[in-house]
């Protein structure tokens, strides 16, 4: 834990970490405090929205240096807003003081937000908006357009990141979205971002997302801004669509950080293929967005034409951190691509989550299949968890395991 000059108590990761060199604030999220108490932006009032708050820094800020009205939180991370509640709670302030609003509500500052994507402007604009740079550009676009509507000229909007996160590309979409744009000097590595609204700007009618395409299995996919790779097909999720297993008919199969949902999806297909529907699905990720893609990718792909129905029971979908939330002993199979990073850094614990979960979450003889860099070595992590592994598949960069429950 840490102290984050300007909130007056130490802010911790959430989920904790085994890596104590992390902390749960950066350079970026001081340097915009202070800017916000230097020039004193707290002593206006109203409406205030925090964008990509990762683990509550700004919001709290924001409340402890007296903020005048209402802070609300708008994030795609489900563990972002647990971890802002948890050191509100740490703060000794009340985690429902500060809205949490998911990524894929609309970013209205009144109580009628309550749309997924609505571009619907609300009766009072943001007085004030912090940004924290995402780690996508498409994201960023998709949360400048929405947020447009809910802007005045009396709003002010500051934007930070790390110097490293801080393109002219990142200018850019600033300037095109909300109008002209400057940053300020680096400090500490980190930079701040300062638009203006020009209103006479032509605002793009709807965002760019979500998008849709197919792959090269004919699975339809429908995307929202920022999933894990956007646009394309990783290779490593490519490798273990090649070695998907052929569970039993009437399986419960669980797609374990699901992202666009294609594992899901494809296997649930090539069940109804060979006759043997699955007993249900259940897609889960941290990411709003993430699921709110496999939810649509879904429902492009339903049915599978005229052939039939490939999943007997419940299809289900959910945000949260792992299969923490799901029962013991209810799946059959699990499939798993799980991260290299963790948010924007390096760590396994996400890992470690995901295969202990997955443990529980197994009836005895029931499976969990992962597909991951071969120097990862997560065949150590999945025998310490299940007492064996097998290599299923491998080449020169991924290779694919498999750990049973024997008990």
């Amino acid at each position: 834990m840490a102290c984050l000059p300007g909130v007056g108590f130490d802010l911790a990761l959430h989920p904790p970490t085994s890596n104590r060199s992390l902390r749960a604030w950066d350079a970026a999220d001081e340097y915009l405090l202070r800017h916000c108490i230097e020039d004193s932006l707290l002593s206006s009032g109203g409406p205030a929205l925090v964008v990509n708050d990762e683990h509550g820094a700004l919001a709290l800020g924001l409340v402890r240096n007296g903020w005048a009205g209402s802070v609300t939180s708008w994030n795609d991370s489900w563990l972002a807003h647990q971890s802002l509640a948890a050191n509100a709670s740490r703060g000794g302030l009340d985690p429902t003081s500060i809205r949490a609003l998911a990524s894929t509500a609309a970013p209205a500052s009144g109580p009628e937000h309550a749309g997924a994507h609505e571009a619907q402007a609300s009766s009072t604009s943001w007085a004030l908006v912090l940004i924290k740079v995402p780690k996508t550009l498409a994201l960023l676009e998709d949360q400048l357009v929405r947020l447009r509507p809910h802007l005045s000229t009396s709003s002010t909007v500051v934007g930070a990141g790390m110097v490293k996160h801080v393109h002219r590309s990142t200018l850019g979409l600033f300037e095109r979205c909300l109008g002209p744009t400057t940053t300020s000097l680096a400090r500490k590595k980190a930079r701040l971002i300062h638009p203006m609204l020009d209103i006479e700007l032509e605002p793009m009618v709807d965002p760019p997302h979500p998008s849709d395409r197919i792959e090269e299995n004919g699975v339809r996919l429908v995307e929202f801004a920022g999933i894990f790779a956007q646009g394309r097909l990783d290779v490593g999720t490519r490798f273990l669509l090649d070695h998907l297993p052929r569970p039993t008919g009437g399986a419960d199969v669980v797609d374990l950080g699901c992202g666009n949902g294609i594992l899901g999806i494809t296997l649930a297909r090539n069940a109804l293929a060979d006759g043997r529907p699955l007993g249900s699905v259940h897609f889960t990720d941290v990411s709003h967005h993430a699921v709110a893609s496999a939810r649509a990718s879904w429902a492009r792909n339903e049915g599978f034409g005229s052939e039939g129905t490939a999943v007997a029971g419940a299809v289900a979908f959910s945000v949260a951190d792992g299969l923490v939330e799901t029962a013991s002993d209810s799946a059959d199979l699990i499939l798993n691509n799980p991260p290299f990073h963790e948010q924007q850094r390096l760590g396994d614990d996400t890992v470690w989550r995901m295969f202990t979960h997955a443990h529980r979450v197994l009836r005895t003889n029931g499976r969990l299949r992962v597909v991951a860099n071969r120097h990862l070595g997560h065949h150590v992590k999945l025998r310490k968890i299940f007492g064996q592994c097998a290599v299923v598949a491998s080449n020169n960069k991924f290779v694919v395991l498999e750990a049973v429950r024997s008990e």
